[in-house]
């Protein structure tokens, strides 16, 4: 046995001993970088409603979940209250308090009451009975790509409004809830007037740039909570959440002035713009018409009568004569 153990080793006896160091080297300076880029950033997934994909980064001073009031991120689900619960960071860990909620705040079927719950990676977590997220902790690099893909699947690529797929989704869940709740809701569909002259004049990229700004004219025009959407080439939806025929048709022509008073740089030449826009209204739905589709119906019939009386106008569905704004 000693002359064995003396032997000189073979030739596959060092390379082989070479490879398993090398090898060691790697896992531990892998399990090294591992150690150092710490996945602690929060990051819930929307699992339902009108949100569904779309990723919530959790700040490390906290949030507040909500329908509306103060509520730092919007979920828009009938039975969600208004501020709904609060997120905090202690330490190195997150909680999720509830505030006063109507439907209750609850983290793996439990319900938060009194003290606050720790949130812990891969839990579920439920407000109301509507509205699932999942719980998980990333790296900033992992919760980056997870907002770029919900980005991708949702938005337009052009002027970052939500995109038409996202429109349909997010129409028939709001239509449902405002049947649900007896709840009001507006539908606004907006048409660039001319638009085919600017672009046959100077060029699609003009065009392209025409309607990043239009986009952001409308998005600085909206209530907190209104849905922006790209719904054709040159025709924009919001959707109007909570909102009264008036209300609506006071958004839409807040809109229509915002544009109307932009001025788009062409070139070496000032351009101005103008939209014609159709708005319907839930609440004026007969029973056997409440539908997604009958909203959109209505909103084109009247966007085509802004077009037909001269354009750069805002009318409604039916014989009701849209206020102007000064």
């Amino acid at each position: 046995m000693e002359a064995l153990s003396s032997a000189p080793p073979t030739l596959a006896g060092v390379v082989w001993g070479r490879k398993r160091r090398n090898t060691t080297a790697r896992v531990a300076a892998r399990e090294q970088v591992r150690t150092e880029t710490t996945c602690d950033r929060l990051s819930l997934i929307m699992l339902s409603g009108p949100n569904r994909g779309e990723v919530i980064s959790v700040p490390d001073e906290g949030l507040v979940l909500g329908r509306g009031g103060a509520s730092d991120f919007l979920i828009e689900v009938s039975d969600v209250s208004r501020e709904h619960a609060r997120i905090v960071r202690i330490g190195d860990q997150f909680f999720i308090t509830d505030l006063a909620s109507t439907n209750g705040t609850f983290v793996n079927g439990v319900r938060a009451r009194q003290e606050p719950l720790m949130l812990a990676n891969g839990a579920r977590l439920h407000l109301g009975a509507e509205a699932r997220l999942a719980v998980r902790f990333q790296c900033d690099d992992e919760a980056a790509l997870s907002r770029d893909l919900y980005r991708t699947a949702m938005r337009d690529g052009l002027t970052n409004a939500y995109n038409r797929r996202a429109f349909d989704l997010r129409m028939g869940a709001e239509v449902e809830e405002a049947r649900l709740a007896n709840r009001a809701l507006g539908l606004i569909i907006f048409d660039v007037d001319h638009f085919k002259n600017l672009n046959d004049r100077w060029g699609h990229q003009a065009g392209d740039e025409a309607l990043r700004e239009i986009a952001s004219c409308l998005r600085a025009s909206l209530r907190r909570g209104d849905f922006l959407s790209r719904y054709g080439g040159e025709e924009f939806a919001v959707i109007v959440r909570d909102a009264t025929l008036v209300e609506a048709l006071e958004v839409a022509e807040r809109c229509r002035i915002a544009v109307s008073r932009h001025r788009f740089v062409v070139g070496h030449e000032i351009v101005s713009l103008s939209l014609s826009a159709g708005v319907s209204c839930f609440s004026d739905l007969e029973e056997g018409q409440v539908s997604s589709a009958q909203m959109i119906r209505l909103a084109d019939q009247a966007l085509y009568r802004s077009k037909r009386e001269g354009r750069n106008r805002v009318s409604v569905h039916g014989d009701t004569r849209a206020p102007t704004l000064s």
